[in-house]
């Protein structure tokens, strides 16, 4: 890809995150009110004696979050729609927690890997495009994540993805975008002021 595919690409995902933080909200924020309510526990609780450890025990029982997997999901039916439109894109294969390298099981360093997301052609080693890695914002420790995306875009490593994306599904938007090439291999921050409205579709 070219310079102008690149921003492109870049634009599309910026799209497809627009169509799930407005039609998806739900799952991304759908703790709020009683992540409020075990807020207010507390704070009654740190008043009275002996209730603290009762509150945190109902605490670890109920703070359960949409799974990040969903949320990824949703995200992959609006890139995927996108893609199908672009005559770019069209042509690749979207996958979500592929772990197949051809024929065998997708390794770094002799661990096997599940890569959150990937855009790729499936049964081939030269069309490896992008690699995405999410977290979510009650867990927004990516180091790991852009510690394998670093290894998947080393073009001198065994897959050579052209672009690494990592992403933190932030509860408000906008999310945290992080952005790697094969070329430039420093991650640099991607912001939708400076994304959205730059592109044209150009596949010469």
């Amino acid at each position: 890809m070219n310079e102008i595919e690149e921003t492109m690409l870049k634009k599309i995902i910026c799209e497809a995150l627009n169509e799930l933080y407005y039609n998806d909200k739900y799952l991304i924020q759908h703790d709020q009110k009683l992540q409020n309510i075990l807020n207010d526990l507390h704070n009654i609780a740190n008043k009275v004696p002996n209730m603290s450890r009762d509150v945190k025990d109902i605490s670890d029982k109920v703070k359960e979050y949409v799974s990040e997997r969903a949320i990824v999901f949703r995200f992959g039916i609006y890139l995927h729609e996108l893609m199908c439109d672009n005559e770019c894109l069209k042509h690749y294969h979207l996958d979500c927690e592929y772990n197949r390298n051809m024929d065998h099981i997708k390794t770094l360093e002799a661990n096997a890997i599940v890569p959150d997301m990937l855009i790729h052609k499936r049964g081939s080693m030269e069309e490896n495009l992008l690699v995405i890695e999410f977290k979510s914002w009650w867990n927004e420790n990516n180091a790991h994540d852009k510690e394998k995306i670093e290894k998947l875009t080393d073009p001198k490593g065994k897959f050579k993805y052209k672009f690494g994306l990592s992403i933190i599904i932030k509860k408000e938007f906008p999310p945290t975008l992080e952005w790697v090439s094969a070329e430039h291999r420093i991650f640099e921050p991607l912001t939708f002021e400076d994304i959205m409205g730059t592109s044209k579709e150009n596949c010469n």
